[in-house]
């Protein structure tokens, strides 16, 4: 008898801890809907209050010839290339010590820069970028790679690149390709590697129109491939060759035999300038990225 009383009064206490149980679930569960109604109550009246807001997409920058001619010129900067003439070869003032105050001063690429920001900006400044001067010429993957590097690593907004290819920097890539364990991009084809160029600066900087400038020096070959290019690519050219064929532009004489003499370079730089302006008022657009390769 005992026993089963005690069997009863346990079975007892555990109805009454079950029913305990669901009570206080029903509790929780009211609870939680309420606190659940109560926050989306609240957030219905904060979307209810909450004032519009809209931000209109960044403007698409302008290409270099369109911001020159429509004087928006703001950030973009200007990148020169070239073998030992884009420095001053032969101007007289070759910056072959950066400690003199006038270094490159005669160089056609400055003369070049000057008379841009002159006719397109006021005379105010234009920022522009060209790789150190090393004594040697830099190749077309150097030259590719420094572009890259200032583009997007230190924010460069390069708008037009003015580009010089020439025979001296082709062999540079001939001979940097033949050395032993050499693993990078240059095939040593002057067709190859200019294109190579100009596709990476074309699909990495959309914004950056290209001139290619024919070396007042160039071969006929390279002279042909610059034009080529230049075709396929729809891109501006300016031939330099008519002035290294006029007397008393390049040095016949002198450790600068070979190279425009002061006179040489102001006329390069009136030349690129004048092709220049000529896209800039016809308002020139660069071509979208052909899907094939010329070379």
């Amino acid at each position: 008898m005992y026993r089963k009383n005690k069997n009863r009064r346990i079975l007892i206490a555990l109805v009454a801890v079950a029913v305990l149980l669901v009570i206080l679930f029903a509790v929780a569960m009211t609870q939680s809907a309420r606190i659940r109604a109560a926050l989306e109550e609240a957030r219905d009246r904060l979307e209810a209050n909450k004032t519009p807001t809209t931000t209109a997409p960044p403007k698409d920058p302008l290409p270099g010839y369109l911001s020159l001619k429509n004087r928006a010129i703001g950030a973009m900067k200007l990148f020169y290339y070239g073998d030992d003439s884009v420095y001053g070869r032969g101007s007289g003032t070759m910056p072959a010590d950066p400690a003199n105050e006038g270094a490159g001063q005669g160089a056609y690429s400055m003369l070049l820069h000057k008379a841009i920001a002159e006719a397109y900006n006021g005379g105010s400044s234009i920022g522009g970028r060209i790789t150190t001067y090393t004594k040697e010429p830099h190749t077309t993957e150097v030259l590719t790679n420094d572009f890259l590097n200032n583009y997007f690593y230190y924010g460069m907004d390069f708008r037009l690149a003015i580009l010089s290819p020439s025979d001296r920097i082709l062999e540079k890539n001939a001979e940097v390709k033949a050395k032993d364990g050499y693993e990078g991009t240059l095939t040593g084809d002057a067709g190859k590697d200019i294109e190579d160029m100009i596709r990476t600066i074309r699909e990495n900087a959309p914004y950056c129109d290209i001139l290619l400038a024919i070396p007042y020096d160039a071969s006929a070959s390279l002279a042909d491939t610059l034009l080529a290019l230049g075709g396929h690519y729809g891109l501006v050219v300016a031939d330099l060759r008519p002035i290294g064929a006029t007397d008393g532009m390049v040095h016949t004489e002198g450790e600068d035999i070979g190279f425009p003499t002061a006179q040489g370079h102001r006329a390069i730089a009136d030349a690129i300038l004048a092709a220049i302006a000529e896209a800039v008022d016809a308002g020139h657009k660069s071509i979208n990225i052909p899907s094939t390769k010329l070379y």
